[in-house]
């Protein structure tokens, strides 16, 4: 303990006082906002795509339109397995606004754009938030821009930004970093007594209602305490038995959200394709891969079928986890000399704990792996490159320019091109058969889109997704929709009959399923 005392006085008159690096926010922060916004700004002119977005917020009866009690009763319910009014909410805020009285061709009344605005906002403003952890991290403005925008425009950020369905991860980030910057300034060394007692008190409560909130966004947020945990060990060089006194309200108050959350989600069957023994080599796995795609940026895709069956089947599955242990053992070698380092790693793994496979969650049935997962963790990958970046500065300061400028451009440019295989469900699903010809999820999705113009087609993917995957609802409802138009009403009540028991919590489903018992057969016909 002495010890460890001792390391912090010799390390903090090294660095200077977050009050005395803060030479220019406003300008950091223009420039974060205005690019991370420009980089952002085509997707306004994507459509919807039929996943998530069409169940969740086009053809959701409580969207269309929304009211207060529609919307309301996302705080008293559990939606899609998860908890997590104030997404709801915001959906219902933004299908309000984005109301449109001509409905689209498949329905649909909403306007894509306000989705696809709200999206990119919500990003930005994550991005400042997180512009400054970093600035208060590295006490150097060039660096913390530089981090910020790895996280802000990294390509496989695409998936988070531009899709509606998935709005809550922008949602719960930035709240969550909005959370970890108050958390921060709680603990920071104070100046003066009255500091101490007053604005210390109040940096606690503003984050711990961030906290709240971005966790009845999304319950990845339970991570977000150790991510704090870690970046005051690594900040402002806490003792650990004080960093960790200072963080065990954030702890009590995670407690109810892993109990909800583990109450609701269905992941057990995604957990039986693989034994309980296997889970760490899957975790492993998927944290090599996401290590690989920040990496190597291309082929993205929204179905990577990497589920525990499809790792387990493979030989390579017991050795991926090497190089994210490769990573631990460098965090862990690396904790004195560049603590901001190993808290970068730390805080990947973190982030990544809750969708890693360790635990059962429902999207495991499709992929353990998706692009989405790794928002919060690019918070890891920002604050190792802003660390980086300070030090090559401090060193040769002319050159970081240039060698910060290039990545960014290519990544810009990839990010361009990610936004165009999101401009319909029409592209995404085809990119993602292309990648991945066993996709029952994008199968079924095209299927709906095919529906009118080429209902045979139409049929034949359904058939074929549920050959896939006899589990998949959204290929049912298809199926039951396209046989009810063709006049085949006993064949599209069973179908929607069976949309219905998979998800019988889905209001989409449960309207399908009552038009075709109203159209003149009873529930008893329907299996």
């Amino acid at each position: 303990m002495k010890a460890i005392a001792d390391a912090d006085r010799h390390l903090a008159p090294s660095i200077p006082s977050p009050r005395a690096a803060a030479r220019s926010p406003t300008t950091a922060a223009l420039i974060v906002a205005g690019v991370t916004f420009l980089v952002w700004l085509p997707c306004l002119w994507n459509d919807f795509v039929e996943w998530d977005d069409l169940a969740m917020i086009i053809a959701n009866p409580r969207f269309n339109p929304p009211t207060v009690r529609t919307v309301g009763w996302y705080w008293t319910h559990v939606a899609w397995n998860l908890y997590q009014p104030l997404t709801c909410t915001l959906w219902g805020v933004l299908a309000k606004v984005g109301w449109v009285n001509t409905a689209d061709q498949f329905g649909g009344h909403l306007n894509p754009a306000v989705f696809h605005l709200a999206g990119v906002l919500l990003h930005v403003a994550a991005a400042l938030a997180l512009l400054s952890i970093l600035r208060r991290a590295v006490r150097d403005d060039i660096a913390a821009i530089a981090g910020t925008l790895v996280f802000a425009l990294h390509p496989i950020q695409t998936e988070a930004v531009v899709f509606a369905g998935v709005l809550n991860n922008p949602l719960f980030t930035s709240l969550s970093f909005i959370a970890i910057d108050q958390y921060l300034r709680y603990t920071e060394p104070a100046d003066s007594q009255a500091y101490n007692t007053r604005r210390r008190r109040w940096h606690l409560i503003l984050g711990s209602i961030a906290l709240v909130l971005a966790m009845i966004s999304k319950p990845t947020a339970v991570a977000v305490p150790a991510i704090a945990f870690v970046l005051d060990l690594a900040i402002n060089h806490r003792p650990w038995r004080a960093a960790l006194g200072s963080i065990v309200p954030w702890l009590v108050l995670i407690l109810p959200c892993i109990a909800w959350t583990k109450r609701f989600q269905h992941g057990a069957v995604a957990a039986g394709q693989a034994p309980v023994w296997f889970r760490p080599f899957i975790a492993g796995d998927a944290a090599a891969f996401y290590l690989w795609k920040i990496v190597y940026p291309l082929h993205l895709a929204i179905d990577y079928g990497r589920n525990p069956q499809y790792v387990f089947a493979h030989a390579w599955g017991y050795l991926t986890w090497l190089a994210p242990a490769a990573l631990v053992v460098l965090a862990w070698r690396s904790r004195r000399r560049r603590p901001l380092l190993a808290a970068a790693i730390a805080i990947f793994f973190i982030a990544l704990l809750p969708n890693s496979g360790l635990l059962p969650f429902d999207f495991q049935s499709i992929s353990t792996t998706a692009d989405r997962y790794v928002y919060l963790a690019m918070t890891g990958v920002a604050l190792a490159v802003a660390a980086a970046v300070a030090e090559l500065r401090a060193r040769h300061r002319r050159v970081v320019p240039f060698v910060i400028a290039l990545p960014l451009l290519a990544w810009i440019v990839l990010a361009q091109f990610q936004l165009r295989t999101w401009r319909d469900g029409y592209s995404l699903y085809r990119h993602a058969l292309a990648l991945n010809p066993n996709s029952w999820l994008s199968l079924g999705n095209l299927a709906y889109i095919e529906a009118d113009p080429s209902p045979e087609q139409a049929i034949a993917d359904c058939r074929r997704a549920i050959q896939l995957n006899p589990s998949d609802a959204v290929a049912y409802n298809t199926l039951g929709s396209v046989l009810m138009q063709r006049g085949d009403h006993a064949a599209a009540l069973d179908a929607f009959a069976t949309a219905h028991q998979l998800e019988p919590d889905d209001a989409l489903f449960a309207l399908n399923y009552q038009r075709a018992v109203d159209h003149g057969r009873g529930p008893s016909s329907a299996r």
